[in-house]
């Protein structure tokens, strides 16, 4: 969210010569100077006006934008202006020229004019900042010269615009805390904000169902609604206990106008966001298809008649009070199963009997009266590992683990294949090597100091397998959807895979160094676009000896283990947590030569190609164009520099580049000079990057 207020101001040079002025004549903060410290006459008396021109109606941290600033009105002699931009008195963002830059020039932080010019007209580049920073104000004060030789005569203009930040909310963080089915009318739900920040709920709803049918009500916030970092919004019913009410942030009646606050053990809850038409499930209490048939909401296969089991109490979620355990940091994003837990050490959530109201209002809590745990968070049980050397990672509740004379409630035993145990002091994680290629066991439990199991025992184990073989997922597989305009989101979103393919678009010369596409076969389905918040030159990447890399090039084969998130519609490899570059791929992905017709999900993350094509529109802002022909149109962008520079009319013989999607469009994105081959003579500076 914004936080600050960026000024960018504009105002015309000092034409006491035809050059420009020195700095501190942008009409910015502190002192506010413009032209009239040197030039006579007021502001905006004349029958000229400066404004702005490509100006975005909101920015993108990190972006780069081309903007224009253009003067009128009556002149003998020309026109001149100055620019910086600012947040409040200091500097923000960064100012700069490019090629189109024309009697333009650097002073300090400050741009402008190098030698007047009867067109009034100048174009620069202005890198936004790289986080949201708050509302940007862009000021202008342009100069139009009189008819004396000196600084009389002259016309003095000014202007200011607005535009905000076009930020994503992060709703990682958001969760149902707490779940109350109590008896009678005392129903509530409580929702936690582990984002960091504050969070508008008007994006938000609360999806629900009714005895296994399909979700029958979408329920929203009251009008501006928020939670508070670190805090909580609970609803509930009105007719509920007095002391649930006073605690509540909404109350809603019976069917006024929903049943939200109305359930009972088999009515699923789910919390949602809402972008457009899409809704996206952050999390969810109970599920549609209790049957696990793949088809939800089928009324009475799907109903799980009083409740669904929750950490290994039968229908916990009828006449039970469920919270969230301290671990849980974020949403289950729909899947029910793993967060439901089969026992209280692999639950999500605590179980308490009906009619308990001790936690509500708040959250986190420290559970101390519960039972001492153990449970492995790493390698997932069933997991296939590609190396001999194994990292156990757990998470101990309710147990201070150390040697005897330490304060320490006990320690650990672990045992490999049902070998003798081993003695653990700490909450390190435990590191296995040279384990051979197989089945194996590992298990782990709570002893006290005299080396006794607990009793309750509290103990956990998971089965895994070595393999020097990687389980490798094709493209294909992550991005084929039968029906894109019906559901276009990948049926792998959520799990973590492995890719093997060549890089089509390498990420050197990419926003931020933070995008690459990768390809495994050619044709339709089977590229995808890598993504690295971080940078991939930031990245660590390997060999295929363990040794450090730099980083692929175009045309190099490597191997990514990573999650498939759908970002705003774009599938995505993310959160990679292992990069193999194995050189020079042996076989080349060839473009597929399509039809602007076929621009679309199939090609998304594909290298594609396209013959005599026109620009039909050079400027569609934000660096991007339209090209088209008889078939149709389409937009490219310019993640990469590629030095064309489109005019109206022109004529493209040939076309190359990846299918990129974003802000409802997908474009292409040429990645060289040497994607856009035009009709008769090439220039000599896109022949030079070549």
């Amino acid at each position: 969210m914004g936080k600050k207020l960026l000024s960018f101001l504009i105002v015309s040079g000092v034409f006491a010569n035809s050059g420009g002025p020195g700095q501190g004549y942008a009409h910015n903060a502190p002192n506010m100077n413009n032209c009239t410290q040197c030039h006579s006459g007021s502001t905006n008396s004349g029958n000229g006006t400066v404004s702005f021109f490509n100006l975005p109606e909101s920015y993108v941290p990190g972006e780069t934008y081309s903007i224009g600033v253009e003067v009128t009105g009556t002149n003998a002699r020309g026109y001149g202006f100055q620019a910086i931009a600012q947040s409040g008195n200091n500097v923000a963002g960064e100012i700069s020229l490019n090629s189109n830059s024309s009697n333009a020039e650097m002073t300090g932080d400050y741009v402008q004019h190098s030698a007047r010019t009867t067109s009034g007209s100048w174009v620069f580049d202005w890198l936004a900042p790289s986080t949201d920073i708050g509302e940007v104000t862009f000021s202008a004060s342009g100069l139009a010269t009189g008819g004396n030789n000196g600084n009389g005569g002259d016309d003095v203009y000014t202007v200011s615009t607005s535009i905000i930040a076009q930020t994503p909310t992060d709703f990682t963080g958001l969760f149902f805390s707490e779940y109350g089915e109590g008896s009678s009318s005392n129903k509530y739900l409580e929702i936690y904000n582990g984002t960091g920040d504050v969070v508008s709920l008007d994006d938000v709803v609360i999806l629900g169902n009714y005895n296994g049918n399909p979700w029958s009500e979408t329920f929203t916030f009251q009008s501006g609604a928020t939670i508070a970092a670190g805090d909580v919004y609970v609803i509930a019913s009105s007719d509920a206990d007095p002391v649930i009410v006073a605690l509540a942030d909404e109350v809603h009646a019976y069917a006024d106008p929903w049943y939200i606050t109305a359930f009972n053990g088999d009515d699923v809850r789910a919390l949602a966001t809402v972008n457009g038409d899409e809704t996206t499930i952050i999390d969810i209490i109970g599920t549609l298809d209790t049957d696990g048939d793949g088809v939800s909401g089928e009324g009475g296969d799907d109903d799980p008649g009083n409740g669904w089991d929750v950490a290994g109490v039968e229908d916990g979620t009828q006449n039970h009070t469920l919270v969230r355990t301290l671990s849980v940091v974020q949403g289950n994003g729909g899947d029910w199963a793993t967060s439901s837990g089969t026992t209280e050490n692999n639950s999500e959530w605590h179980v308490f009997d009906q009619n308990t109201w001790d936690y509500i209002g708040s959250h986190p809590h420290e559970m101390s009266a519960s039972n001492p745990m153990i449970t492995i968070v790493s390698p997932e049980n069933g997991s296939t590992l590609f190396s001999g050397n194994v990292t156990i990672e757990f998470l101990v509740a309710d147990f201070v683990v150390g040697a005897a004379g330490e304060s320490a409630d006990g320690h650990i035993h672990y045992a490999l294949d049902s070998n003798d145990p081993v003695m653990h002091y700490s909450t390190d994680p435990i590191s296995l090597t040279g384990l051979s290629e197989g089945d194996h066991t590992f298990s782990i439990w709570l002893v006290d100091n005299n080396h006794a199991d607990l009793d309750p025992f509290a103990g956990d184990d998971i089965s895994f397998t070595v393999s020097d073989e990687v389980a490798v997922t094709s493209i294909y597989d992550i991005q084929y959807v039968a029906d894109p305009d019906a559901d276009d989101a990948s049926p792998l979103n959520g799990q973590e895979v492995t890719i093997n393919g060549v890089v089509t678009a390498e990420f050197w010369g990419s926003d931020q160094y933070r995008y690459m596409f990768v390809q495994d076969a050619d044709g339709p389905w089977n590229g995808i676009v890598c993504f690295e918040y971080d940078g991939w030159n930031n990245f660590e990447w390997v060999d295929l000896s363990g040794s450090p890399h730099l980083g692929p090039a175009e045309g190099d084969e490597v191997t990514l283990t990573g999650t498939i998130e759908e970002y705003y519609n774009l599938t995505e490899l993310t959160s990679v947590t292992a990069g193999i570059v194995h050189g020079e791929a042996d076989e080349m992905i060839n473009p597929s030569l399509i039809s602007l017709s076929d621009m679309g999900e199939a090609y998304e993350g594909c290298l594609v190609a396209f013959a005599n094509v026109t620009v039909s529109n050079p400027d569609l802002g934000y660096g991007e164009w339209e090209f088209s022909n008889a078939d149709g149109a389409a937009r490219s962008d310019d993640k990469w520099d590629y030095y064309y520079f489109p005019a109206e009319g022109h004529e493209i013989a040939y076309l190359e580049g990846v299918v990129d999607y974003n802000f409802s469009n997908y474009k292409l994105q040429p990645r060289l000079a040497r994607d856009v081959v035009e009709q008769g003579n090439t220039r000599i500076q896109r022949v030079q990057q070549v």
